[in-house]
C-alpha cells in the first residue's frame, strides 16, 4: 500500500507557510513569555530559567547529528530501498534512547558532585540541576523517537504536516510554562508543566508519523550493530558542527551565568532575541533562494548565480540594515514595556548584538551557498572558527568590560566566521571559473554594514543625536540600496519587481 504524495508546487508552497509560521510561532514563544515570567520571577530565577534551557538545548545539539543523518538516509532509500528503512528508523530510535540516558545521567552526576564546570548556573545548583533532569527526561521519553520518525515523514513528503504540529508543540509547551508561573509557580512548577505538556505532544506527534509511515509499509525494525555504528560514525561530523555552533549560542548564556550570575542573563537573553528577529528575518528571505544556487551551481551558470548573491545582498543589506539604523527611535520605550520595567536597557550592548546581525547578514549569501553545495569541510571549518573565537574571548573580556565583553567578542566572531570565512570560501569555489567573483557588490555591500556600525557607535557616544543620526544612517542604507538595485540585472529586477502584487510594477 502505498500513500499520494503531493505535487512539488503544493509542497513547495505549503512547505514555505510552514518555514514561516515556525519562526512566527519561536518569536511568539520568546516574545510572549518574557513578560508573563518576569511578572512572577526575579530576574535572577528567569535568569536560571534561561540558562536551564540553554544547558538543555546545548545537550540536545548531541542528539541532533544523527537525527538528521537518519532524515537524509532516509530521502535517498524511500527512492532507493525502502526495504532498508525499518533498520535504518530502529537503529536511530535505539541511538536517541542510550544519548537521552546519558545526558540525564550526566546531569544528574554533575548536580550530585557539584562539578559543574561548564554547566554552572551559580549559587542555585541546587535547585536548578533537578527540574533540568525533569525536563530532559520528560522530552526523552518520545521526544527522540518523534524526532526520528518525523525525519522520515519528511523524505515521504509530509515536511509541512509535521512542521505545524512542531508549532502546534511550541505553543502547547509556552503556554503551559506561561500558566505555571501565572498560578505563582517556580522553577519546579514551570519544568513539571513544560515536561508533561512535552510528554503528551511528543507522544502524539510520534502517533502521527508511525500512521504516516505504516500507509507506505514501512514499520520500525530491530537495531542492528553495524547500522547504529555506521549511524554514530557517519553522523559525528554534523554532530561536532551543531554542538560548535550551539556553543556559539547558548554557550554564551552559561559563561554569562557562571562569570557574572543568573541574574545578568535575562537582559542578554532579551536584547538578543530582538536582535535575532532581524536574523530570522534574512532566513526568510534567502531560503527560498537555495535552490536556485544548486541549480545554477550545477549548471555552472555563474552569471545567474552570482545574481543570486547580488540579489541577497541588496534586498537583505538594505532591508534588514535600514531596520536596524531606526530601531534605536523606538526600541528602548517598547523594550522597558516588554520587559515590565524589571530589565534595564543596555544601549551599547544592543548595539553589538545588533551589529552582529548586520555583520551577519553580510556573509549570509556565502554560507548559503556553501550549505546548499553541501561543503562539509567548509562548513565545520566555520563553525569551529565561530565557536572558538566567541567562547575565547567572551572568556577573556567578561571579566573586564561585562556583557559588553560578550557583544564584542561576538561582534568579533561573526565578522570572521560568519563573513570573511564564508566569503572566502565561496571566492576560492569560484576561482576556477571565466568570470571572476562580484567584488563590486560586496565592497557595496560591507559599506552599508560598516555605516550601521558607525551609526550605532556615535550613538554610545551622543546619545542626544539619535534622531538626526538615524535619519542620516538610514538615508544612507537607502541610498547603498538603490545602487545595489541599479547593478542588478534588468531581468532579475522585474523578476523581483513581479513578486510584488502591485499591476504594472514589472513593466
Amino acid at each position: 500500500m502505498s500513500a499520494p504524495v503531493p505535487n512539488l508546487e503544493r509542497r513547495a508552497l505549503s512547505g514555505s507557510f510552514a518555514n514561516v509560521a515556525s519562526i512566527v510561532a519561536i518569536l511568539l514563544q520568546n516574545l510572549a513569555l518574557v513578560p508573563v515570567l518576569l511578572h512572577r520571577w526575579t530576574p535572577e530565577t528567569y535568569g536560571i530559567w534561561i540558562t536551564l534551557l540553554a544547558v538543555q538545548s546545548l545537550l540536545f545539539t548531541i542528539n541532533y547529528g544523527q537525527e538528521a543523518y537518519v532524515g537524509y538516509e532516509a530521502a535517498r532509500l524511500v527512492h532507493q530501498d525502502k526495504a532498508a528503512l525499518p533498520g535504518l528508523i530502529g537503529a536511530g530510535i535505539f541511538i536517541g534512547i542510550v544519548i537521552i540516558v546519558f545526558e540525564v545521567a550526566l546531569v544528574v552526576g554533575l548536580g550530585l558532585t557539584h562539578f559543574t564546570g561548564l554547566f554552572s548556573v551559580g549559587p542555585a545548583l541546587d535547585e536548578g540541576w533537578k527540574p533540568l533532569a525533569v525536563v530532559i527526561g520528560c522530552w526523552g521519553g518520545f521526544g527522540s523517537a518523534a524526532n526520528i520518525l518525523i525525519r522520515v515523514g519528511y523524505a515521504l513528503g509530509y515536511y509541512s504536516r509535521f512542521t505545524f504540529l512542531s508549532v502546534l508543540y511550541r505553543v502547547i509547551t509556552a503556554v503551559a510554562i506561561g500558566v505555571a508561573a501565572l498560578l505563582g509557580g517556580g522553577l519546579w512548577s514551570a519544568a513539571l508543566a513544560y515536561g508533561v505538556a512535552t510528554l503528551v505532544t511528543q507522544a502524539l506527534l510520534m502517533v502521527s508519523a508511525i500512521r504516516v509511515i505504516r500507509n507506505y509499509d514501512i514499520a520500525v525494525g530491530r537495531p542492528r550493530l553495524g547500522v547504529v555504528g555506521g549511524i554514530v560514525t557517519k553522523s559525528a561530523v554534523i554532530s561536532g558542527t551543531s554542538l560548535l555552533d550551539a556553543f556559539s549560542n547558548n554557550g554564551l548564556l552559561t559563561i554569562i551565568s557562571s562569570m557574572l550570575s543568573p541574574a545578568v542573563v535575562p537582559s542578554f537573553s532579551t536584547l538578543r532575541t530582538i536582535a535575532n528577529t532581524a536574523n530570522q528575518g534574512v532566513g526568510i528571505i534567502m531560503h527560498p533562494l537555495d535552490p536556485d544556487m544548486i541549480r545554477y551551481h550545477a549548471k555552472k551558470e555563474l552569471v545567474k548565480l552570482y545574481e543570486v548573491f547580488g540579489v541577497c545582498w541588496t534586498v537583505a543589506g538594505s532591508v534588514i540594515n535600514f531596520g536596524i539604523c531606526s530601531l534605536p527611535l523606538f526600541i528602548e520605550p517598547l523594550y522597558r514595556a516588554w520587559t515590565c520595567g524589571k530589565l534595564p536597557f543596555n544601549f551599547p550592548l544592543f548595539s553589538l548584538l545588533v551589529v552582529s546581525v548586520a555583520v551577519r547578514t553580510l556573509g549570509h549569501p556565502a554560507l548559503a551557498f556553501l550549505q546548499a553545495t553541501n561543503d562539509v569541510s567548509a562548513q565545520a571549518r566555520i563553525s569551529a572558527a565561530r565557536a572558538v573565537l566567541v567562547v575565547s574571548l567572551s572568556l577573556v573580556l567578561i571579566r573586564p568590560f561585562g556583557l559588553v565583553g560578550v557583544g564584542s567578542a561576538l561582534v568579533i566572531s561573526e565578522a570572521i566566521g560568519a563573513a570573511l570565512l564564508p566569503i572566502w570560501h565561496a571566492m576560492r569555489a569560484f576561482s576556477g571559473g571565466d568570470i571572476p567573483f562580484p567584488v563590486g557588490r560586496m565592497l557595496v555591500a560591507i559599506v552599508s554594514v560598516v555605516l550601521v556600525g558607525v551609526t550605532f557607535a556615535i550613538l554610545c557616544v551622543r546619545p542626544d543625536l539619535k534622531l538626526v543620526v538615524c535619519a542620516a544612517s538610514c538615508s544612507g542604507v537607502a541610498a547603498l540600496g538603490i545602487f545595489q538595485w541599479s547593478m542588478l540585472l534588468g531581468e532579475t529586477r522585474s523578476r523581483l519587481l513581479s513578486l510584488v502584487p502591485v499591476p504594472g510594477l514589472a513593466r
